[in-house]
């Protein structure tokens, strides 16, 4: 589909170009062949004036010679513009080949991203929806089931709805506009970086982990309060789901310039170096092997977070190093008085 669309641009701009060049060799052909002729024309009256004596006939060979010299110089011209719309034929179709490419490249890009996004995402809805179709057909050939076992069928299958309606939040989040929408003001980033931890607390407390942040007070920076809350809370939901118990959190930040750095620093498995790239994909979940724990999750998170950054023209990235863990720094526009 791509291809044929290359094709179709590419001789269009090169359409655009020749209908251009012609145009304007037309132009110039006529108006140096008209100069010519002219300028001819006029040493001819100049030597009819002046030059010739008087009583003496015009000299027919002189004027032949001067059409002959005016046809020979429209040729010349004529040829020499033959050349350049050649030359300018292939010059311009190999820049229009390049410039689409360079328009269908984000398209191309695009289209396949979502290609990937509606196939991953059929993966991700296909799964749960699968798990909860067998339950429920086991459990309707058990003629002998107990209330307790259905119980345990619905739990199981509720289990799966929150799981459903958890993904589908987060699709719906990334289908969001850019922050275009979103109302900014400045944020003390003590304040959201607090209420982040609280968000991630309960999670915390059953693994032992202790997030300690050192912010200072002062720091401001302009966003959306609700959008940076849940970009730090995915962060650190993040570091504990991949920590084991009983490790630590640290959070610090300080001013760069016209940005605020905040770093996120865990204790966790780590990331390996051929996972980084791809760690703010969506649907990408890195090497669980180490985990002790069965890990819970769509991939999605990191993504949500790298859109709120970039919806706040901020900067997103991260440094690891497995078994000693992982530093997410994030730098954010502060607030100039």
């Amino acid at each position: 589909m791509f291809h044929s669309a290359l094709v179709k641009l590419t001789f269009l701009y090169l359409i655009v170009i020749m209908t251009i060049s012609l145009f304007f060799c037309i132009t110039l052909y006529q108006v140096s062949t008209s100069e010519i002729g002219r300028g001819m024309r006029r040493q001819q009256t100049i030597f009819e004036e002046f030059g010739r004596p008087q009583g003496l006939a015009p000299n027919q060979n002189m004027v032949l010679e001067r059409e002959k010299q005016i046809a020979e110089s429209n040729r010349r011209i004529l040829w020499q513009l033959v050349y350049t719309n050649i030359i300018i034929l292939v010059t311009g179709g190999a820049i229009s080949y390049l410039f689409a490419r360079k328009t269908l490249k984000p398209i191309e890009e695009a289209h396949e991203a979502q290609s990937r996004f509606t196939a991953d995402a059929s993966h991700e809805l296909r799964s749960p929806l699968a798990a909860m179709k067998t339950e429920i057909e086991v459990a309707l050939r058990d003629k002998n089931m107990k209330a307790e076992e259905a119980k345990n069928v619905l739990e199981s299958n509720l289990e799966e709805i929150e799981k459903l309606s958890s993904l589908t939040s987060n699709l719906l989040e990334l289908t969001r506009n850019n922050g275009n929408g979103l109302k900014k003001e400045k944020l003390g980033l003590k304040v959201l970086i607090d209420q982040a931890s609280k968000n991630v607390s309960k999670a915390a407390g059953k693994k032992a982990i202790t997030v300690n942040d050192s912010i200072d007070p002062n720091l401001v920076i302009i966003g959306h309060k609700g959008s940076l809350v849940q970009l730090f809370t995915i962060l650190l939901d993040n570091g504990i789901k991949y920590s084991d118990h009983q490790k630590k959190i640290e959070i610090t930040a300080e001013k760069h310039g016209h940005l605020i750095v905040t770093r996120i620093k865990d204790e966790g498995f780590g990331i390996k170096e051929g996972d980084l790239i791809h760690i703010f994909d969506r649907f990408y979940r890195a090497d669980l092997s180490r985990s002790r724990d069965k890990i819970d999750g769509y991939g999605l998170g990191l993504s949500i977070a790298k859109k709120i950054v970039d919806s706040h023209n901020g900067e997103i990235k991260v440094e690891s190093i497995i078994g000693q863990g992982s530093i997410f720094v994030i730098k954010l526009p502060k607030y100039i008085k």
